[in-house]
């Protein structure tokens, strides 16, 4: 049976896991390839092949709404503002 055991930590009295418990992994997250590591948060077939043409033809051409999304994103600040100011700022 597994019995939880206590340690002196810094003048305080604190309860030590079982070593079964620490060495499974649930408390440092998802083993990658032997080790404890956090996954990549782009996956590779997204920074390849088609993508990046598309983002290529999105820098040379910014303001073509069928490559790039800055036309949207600026329309979306504009509607923001001016919900922001005729909304919240209401007097």
């Amino acid at each position: 049976m597994l019995t939880y055991s206590s340690e002196v930590v810094n003048g305080q009295l604190v309860t030590v896991l079982p070593a079964p418990f620490r060495a499974s992994g649930n408390a440092i997250g998802p083993l990658y390839r032997g080790g404890a590591a956090t996954p990549a948060t782009i996956p590779r077939a997204q920074s390849a092949g088609a993508n990046a043409a598309n983002a290529q033809a999105a820098g040379a051409a910014p303001w073509d709404p069928r490559v790039s999304p800055l036309p949207l994103l600026v329309v979306m600040l504009v509607v923001g503002l001016v919900g922001l100011r005729y909304i919240h700022w209401r007097d």
